[in-house]
């Protein structure tokens, strides 16, 4: 895992070639990393590369080229990710899905997919 400063003042977490913005203060200790979320102290138990294949996993998509993820105040990760759809099965559109995944439990709280997904189909990613 490395951690680094980002231009706009965010930190960079990268975890096997994974990234994740965030503002949050972090603090390693033989533990494990733990973060200030709102004032409380709370182990940060999964990190980018793992949200992001539980996510990829859950959208049945076998890889994210243009994937982003943050680590956010409340303690959970939002990852926007850009699918491929074919509106009644003839017109291609792109679409970002929102994703938010509790960092503690590793667990998916909710997907926010385009509106019109019942009139799509995915495309093979």
């Amino acid at each position: 895992m490395t951690v680094m400063a980002g231009k706009s003042g965010n930190i960079i977490i990268q975890t096997k070639n994974v990234n994740a913005s965030t503002t949050v203060i972090l603090i390693k200790n033989e533990t494990g990393i733990f973060g200030n979320f709102s004032g409380k102290l709370r182990k940060v138990k999964y990190m980018p590369d793992e949200i992001r294949e539980k996510i990829l996993n859950k959208l049945k998509m076998k890889n994210c080229s243009n994937c982003s993820s943050e680590l956010l105040e409340d303690g959970s990760y939002e990852t926007d990710v850009e699918r491929t759809y074919r509106i009644l099965g003839i017109f291609p559109r792109k679409k970002i899905i929102i994703a938010k995944v509790d960092s503690e439990t590793g667990e998916i709280v909710s997907i926010r997919k385009p509106w019109w997904g019942f009139l799509a189909f995915k495309s093979k990613e």
